[in-house]
């Protein structure tokens, strides 16, 4: 009965909670929805309007109330609440309640309505005049365009999110409009809608307007992130525009913008089955007939695919421009120039073909005078023009691979090409292709080098084959995909790795590190596994990881006070150079002040915490667990033992290891490391060693401690490697640690550190609510949480509370909020490498099955 019982509470328990909920997330998107008023009563306009255009009849309100070329002047007003159907509808209400009422809430809603509703209705007006200067110069575009309408909510957003791109960080300002106006550029070159045409105008009549109200207002921080990397973007988004939109083209016969043509570089593309019948009627044509029947057939089956790789090759090769690739540069020039000269090739041979057909040549893309139409010439412009973009861009791309990348490249793509060969020779043969065995050899093989190259090769070179080779046909209408997905993959695979010029040995960042101001982390830029850049204008030197497409700092830049701001905006240069997202991780308040003059997003990732030495007096009831901890250490004779790597002895070296394979062998996840020293940082005659030993030789525990350097002193020390004996004395950690700094303040240092704790912050430390880091602050504050079963480091930083330490909090600090998700990425990365599937399914495991414990168990950072 009682088991019923609890079943019936926890149920009702649980009910409730749900509803508790329920209502809690009924209530915030409520607070959500009246916080846009504006937004809120378009939406309920449009399910309005729509309701009483079912009543009253769709097609004659939907024609009536739209706005376009001939339709009344009142309809620029009622155009926006017109929507073509249910989907439509709920479309256009979900954008508004959701990205209008975000835009409502940055600029308000009076200058919200007003923004959108006078570019709305100017740039109807203007779209209209547009379309009949468009009809006197291309008559099929033109009247294309008059018999479209201009409907619906988008123009008013985009317009509204001009304007209020003006507000933004000079950074976010630019790469915002770079990627907004190119994409619509690209959708009227293409689409040629009177939609798209009607919201580029939008968009510009927005960004005017915002620049009225709001240019006193415009953030007018000098990044340091831009230049090189704002102009790779620029080329990659166009040509990556151009592309997709050559792509969709391929398949919208609808689109009739100028660059709709592009659909054309494809071979066979537009040729209907009556053309080539055409073709086919006319005397001295069996060739091409052959041709285009062989083409027609082919492209139901593999070609399709074939048609398509090149375009796919260029959208990587895009990703690699943008990061600044050299190797994008060449493969773009190789790629666009080799499809400008088979377009001219392809104009010349079809011209040279079908100039005396008369009026049959209109079918292939001729005029009535006999001259070539834009889908030949424009084919043949847009390469050509994107090479001279390339050209006269050359120098942003100098980014390099690693030395014998590209070796690899060709050697992989050379043997997977010729296995491919090979074995379509011997299907080939066995299949009979052709009746003399060296036939079948010489025309399989030239049949399919020809389909290696872009497809539009096909329409100067017909394939060697007759009706009785429909089965090599089919299959090498599919084999010859396999080359142009190993060039595809293997590019992509090429764009990892990066060649960093002007690197420094660890010996020399270790000599700056002792000359300058490097912060209480500096020590830790000196273990391996870092790459080390040197500023050219002062003795400074940074300490990263290049990994993911992200520069992560280890900690402060190594430098002296008065020369940082300069050397991190010339190491922010240099990273911009190498395609690289310069982050700024683990820094403090000198740093940071530095990228909050650049207008950059901080965040803050950790607690360290500071003991002061010169006033440091292990007194009052505060000090009571570390006075405890002197006092049993001394008569239990414990005593703190000073050594160093190279001194330690074997007996010391081998407990000391075994201790931490223990606090190893309990963690689910591997060992983490770059900002957490492991045994083998402890290697440093630098670094010295701290231990509590016994009077019979056994270690109880085990701290060591780095030097903190300032122009040549060592002003502290700093607390890295962090073990203690599970089954030895308990209060090892205090005894060690209060030993350290009162063996410290005695010898005349100013201070030690007990370092960082990642994902952990005192309270009253978190970031301003409101803040662009406010969400990803909470996201930490949930991962920290998450990961304190395994790693224990808000626990550590508790322990650490018993000293009553300064605390000083650690910063990240990135160009924008859209470089933070990679940044992190690459975080995670740098402190676990190496993490399996299997560690984690123990992850997940453990996060169930333990509970966070407050010990100083765990590492120093």
């Amino acid at each position: 009965m009682s088991n019923d019982l609890n079943v019936e509470v926890k149920s009702s328990s649980r009910f409730r909670l749900f509803g508790e909920k329920f209502a809690a997330s009924i209530l915030m998107i409520w607070r959500w929805l009246i916080s846009g008023p504006v937004s809120l009563a378009i939406s309920i306009a449009l399910i309005a309007v729509f309701v009483v255009a079912i009543v009253v009849g769709r097609g004659d309100f939907v024609a009536t109330a739209s706005a376009g070329a001939g339709h009344a002047w009142w309809t620029a007003f009622t155009a926006m609440f017109i929507t073509p159907s249910a989907v439509h509808m709920v479309v256009d209400v979900i954008f508004m309640l959701t990205v209008g009422t975000w835009l409502e809430r940055q600029i308000g809603w009076a200058r919200y309505a007003l923004v959108g509703a006078i570019s709305y209705w100017v740039a109807v007006y203007a779209t209209v005049g547009i379309v009949y200067l468009i009809g006197m110069i291309d008559h099929e575009w033109g009247d294309a365009l008059k018999q479209q309408v201009i409907l619906g909510i988008a123009g008013f957003l985009i317009a509204v999110a001009a304007a209020a791109s003006v507000k933004m960080s000079a950074l976010v300002r630019n790469r915002v409009r770079v990627l907004v106006l190119t994409i619509l550029v690209v959708m009227v070159l293409f689409a040629g809608s009177v939609g798209t045409v009607f919201t580029i105008i939008a968009a510009v009549i927005g960004l005017g307007i915002g620049a009225l109200l709001w240019n006193a207002e415009r953030d007018r921080r000098v990044g340091v992130v831009g230049g090189p990397q704002n102009g790779r973007e620029l080329v990659a988004i166009i040509i990556a525009g151009i592309v997709v939109g050559t792509l969709i083209s391929l398949r919208s016969p609808q689109l009739v913008g100028v660059f709709s043509s592009m659909r054309y570089t494809v071979g066979s593309a537009g040729l209907s089955p009556e053309v080539i019948a055409q073709i086919c009627g006319m005397e001295d044509m069996a060739a091409q007939c052959r041709h285009y029947q062989e083409l027609a057939r082919s492209d139901v089956l593999g070609s399709h695919f074939l048609v398509i790789m090149p375009l796919i090759a260029q959208l990587v090769l895009c990703w690699g421009l943008r990061g600044g690739r050299r190797a994008a540069w060449w493969g773009t020039v190789a790629l666009q120039g080799l499809s400008a000269i088979v377009a001219l090739a392809h104009l010349f041979v079809v011209w040279g073909q079908v100039r005396k057909w008369g009026d049959g040549s209109q079918e292939l893309g001729f005029n009535e005078a006999g001259h070539p139409s834009a889908r030949f010439i424009v084919p043949i412009v847009v390469p050509i023009a994107i090479l001279v973009v390339m050209f006269f861009k050359a120098n942003l791309f100098t980014v390099r691979a690693k030395p014998g990348t590209y070796t690899r490249f060709w050697r992989d793509l050379a043997l997977v090409t010729a296995i491919t060969l090979l074995v379509t020779l011997i299907i080939g043969v066995s299949i009979g292709a052709t009746k003399s065995f060296l036939t079948t050899i010489l025309v399989l093989t030239s049949d399919f080098v020809i389909r290696l190259l872009p497809s539009s090769v096909l329409s100067l070179v017909p394939p060697a084959m007759t009706e009785e080779t429909h089965g090599a046909v089919i299959m090498m209408s599919w084999v010859t995909l396999i080359p142009w997905i190993a060039l595809i993959v293997l590019l992509a695979r090429s764009f990892h790795g990066r060649f960093l010029p002007s690197s420094i040995s660890r010996e020399e960042y270790m000599q700056i590190v002792e000359a300058t101001q490097g912060g209480s982390m500096a020590w830790i830029a000196t273990w391996e596994g870092n790459h080390y850049w040197r500023s050219e204008k002062h003795r400074a030197a940074v300490a990263f990881r290049a990994d993911k497409g992200v520069a992560l700092t280890v900690t402060d830049p190594a430098a002296l006070e008065a020369d940082l701001p300069e050397v991190m905006e010339e190491f922010a240069h240099f990273c911009n150079e190498q395609g690289l997202i310069p982050a700024f991780y683990s820094i403090h308040a000198p740093t940071v002040a530095v990228t909050d003059r650049w207008g950059w997003q901080r965040l803050q990732v950790a607690e360290e915490t500071v003991l002061n030495l010169p006033d440091l007096e292990f007194k009052g009831k505060k000090f009571q667990d570390v006075r405890t901890s002197l006092n049993r250490a001394a008569k239990e004779g414990i005593v703190a033992e000073w050594t160093t790597f190279a001194d330690c002895k074997p007996a010391y070296m081998a407990q000391i290891k075994a201790i931490s394979q223990q606090w190893v062998s309990d963690k689910p996840l591997p060992e983490m490391g770059f900002t957490l020293g492991g045994v083998n940082e402890l290697n440093d005659p630098e670094v010295r060693i701290l231990l509590a030993v016994d009077s019979e030789g056994t270690v109880h525990g085990v701290t060591s401690w780095m030097p903190v350097y300032d122009e040549g002193e060592i002003l502290g020390w700093t607390l890295d490697f962090m073990r203690r004996w599970e089954g030895g004395f308990r209060p090892v950690m205090e005894f060690l640690i209060a030993s350290a700094a009162l063996w410290a303040k005695d010898e005349g240092f100013e201070m030690i550190s007990l370092s960082g704790a990642p994902l952990a912050k005192a309270k009253g430390n978190a970031a301003e609510e409101g803040s662009s880091a406010a969400i990803l602050d909470q996201v930490l504050e949930i991962l920290g949480k998450t990961l304190e079963p395994m790693y224990g480091f808000r626990s550590l930083l508790a322990f650490k509370s018993k000293f009553n330490p300064e605390y000083v909090p650690v910063y990240l600090a990135a160009p924008t909020l859209a470089e933070l998700p990679a940044v992190g990425i690459a975080i995670a990365h740098a402190y676990v490498p190496n993490l399996s599937l299997k560690d984690t399914v123990r992850m997940g495991s453990s996060i169930r099955g333990k509970q966070p414990q407050a010990s100083a168990r765990g590492g120093a950072r």
